[in-house]
């Protein structure tokens, strides 16, 4: 689940902040410059079923920088907000203050620390990726250039093995195990 998914998923479940990201006339001076259209929206009253639908449709597509930065903005400007979204992404691990959602090292996917851990929730290969030259048929580096690029891999798969088990680009991890964070430790704030 990527950013964007999670913060769609959590303005679903935090009704306060789907009401109030429409319009809020206490928004920080930065915001009022992008957001000068006027629209008004009854903050006591859910979004109807159409605005609802074009807001998750903007959540889902507007830049994550831009995203990140309403989000940080409704945050200073609306406590609720802060409140709301404090629940969705910190919890406390160990006595410590923590992001929930941390990047599994293994196998690349997003994942909630602070879920219980199942034995084969995560599924990766431990080896490398390689090219099998064989499976680019009349492919000519001279006239289409390296095989192993970021774009083949994404495009060809199949024209790709993995050196732990033989596998093609398409096959699942060879390995099951639980996630592990990704990362160096951050400073984590004491409770």
């Amino acid at each position: 689940m990527n950013c964007a998914d999670r913060l769609s998923d959590c303005s679903n479940r935090c009704s306060t902040l789907a009401r109030r990201f429409v319009c809020q006339t206490e928004f920080s001076e930065s915001h009022d410059e992008r957001h000068s259209d006027g629209v008004e929206v009854d903050e006591e009253e859910p979004l109807d079923a159409p605005s609802l639908e074009r807001l998750r449709e903007a959540v889902v597509s507007v830049p994550e920088k831009t995203l990140r930065e309403i989000v940080l903005d409704l945050i200073e400007d609306m406590p609720s907000v802060g409140h709301a979204l404090f629940k969705e992404l910190v919890t406390v691990q160990h006595g410590e203050l923590v992001q929930r959602w941390e990047i599994c090292r293994k196998c690349g996917d997003d994942f909630d620390v602070s879920a219980t851990q199942v034995e084969g929730s995560c599924q990766f290969h431990p080896g490398v990726l390689e090219v099998r030259e064989e499976e680019f048929v009349d492919w000519d580096e001279d006239c289409h250039g390296p095989m192993d690029t970021p774009e083949n891999r994404r495009d060809y798969p199949e024209n790709f093995s993995w050196t732990c088990c033989d596998g093609s680009g398409l096959s699942e991890g060879c390995v099951s195990s639980t996630h592990t964070a990704s990362g160096p430790a951050r400073k984590r704030k004491r409770i």
